[in-house]
């Protein structure tokens, strides 16, 4: 199961946790912050609310990926943080509260530089603290360690949202049949003619 979660200022959950793994490459396109294909010039706004982009905060993406996996008490967690920066807000003495609340939720983090910048240590001491490591995105081999480490994972149980039906007869079912057995009495003449 997999859910996908973007960040900046803030963060969103753009994607529940679904089996559903094509929505992820289908969402893209709803999610650049500047799309004129989406928003022509004529329109006033581009793309998605200047009050979510600018500033990076992974320390705050952490805590909404990890309240998001909590939801689900089974299967093995696992964030993957793509990102190409760094962030004020996992900076010692935060980064403490981060990793405990990671390791509290047996939460793996495996990061992907999007450059080839070099990673802060804060956010390399986040992810080695969790059991993951960090690659820079690029080489191919990183994409590619991290798609093994995710095959050898538990899988997570998704339950399926259908409605069901139910029968709710029983609080009805014997008065019913006491008015029912009272009319059939009726039609045997214990009834008052007035002729």
């Amino acid at each position: 199961a997999f859910g996908l979660t973007i960040f900046a200022r803030t963060y969103i959950d753009w994607l529940p946790l679904t089996l559903d793994t094509q929505s992820i490459p289908l969402s893209k396109r709803f999610i650049e912050p500047n799309n004129p294909k989406l928003d022509p010039p004529s329109m006033g706004r581009h793309g998605l609310p200047d009050e979510l982009w600018g500033s990076t905060f992974i320390g705050k993406a952490l805590h909404g990926a990890a309240d998001l996996l909590s939801q689900r008490p089974t299967g093995d967690r696992m964030i993957i943080l793509m990102t190409d920066g760094e962030s004020r807000d996992i900076n010692p003495p935060l980064d403490a509260e981060i990793i405990n609340r990671l390791r509290s939720e047996n939460i793996t983090v495996f990061t992907i530089m999007l450059t080839g910048d070099k990673i802060s240590e804060p956010l390399t001491g986040i992810t080695r603290a969790t059991g993951g490591e960090v690659f820079n995105a690029v080489t191919p081999a990183a994409l590619e360690s991290v798609f093994n480490k995710i095959d050898e994972m538990k899988k997570v149980v998704v339950l399926q949202k259908q409605p069901g039906i139910t029968d709710f007869y029983e609080p009805f079912f014997l008065p019913a049949l006491a008015v029912l057995s009272l009319s059939v009495l009726v039609l045997f003449g214990l009834r008052f003619t007035p002729w």
